[in-house]
């Protein structure tokens, strides 16, 4: 009998810990959106990883385009000082959390 009810309440307590988990995640999400560039006139730089994205850095052409960042490139350092415009999520490893 004690073992049940030691069952019962583990049950209920992580039942509790997932809705805890799951409102968090409500409450800390944000819809995703997409949007239309304002102005199609200017080039679209897509930034990916290695030499080339050096480059571009040291270029003026970053700051008078619009930017976009790929995949993992939030891991790299240069992520939160470039802060692109758009992020897309192309990668396969992605879709693993679509698929239910």
């Amino acid at each position: 009998m004690a073992k049940t009810i030691d069952k019962i309440t583990g049950f209920f307590s992580l039942l509790a810990s997932s809705a805890k988990s799951i409102g968090k995640m409500a409450l800390l999400s944000r819809r995703p959106t997409i949007s239309c560039r304002e102005s199609i006139d200017r080039p679209l730089i897509i930034m990916g990883n290695g030499p080339s994205l050096a480059e571009v850095i040291k270029s003026e052409a970053i700051l008078k385009n619009d930017t976009m960042a790929v995949n993992f490139a939030a891991n790299a350092p240069e992520y939160t000082s470039l802060a692109p415009d758009f992020y897309l999520l192309a990668d396969p490893h992605f879709e693993a959390g679509l698929s239910s």
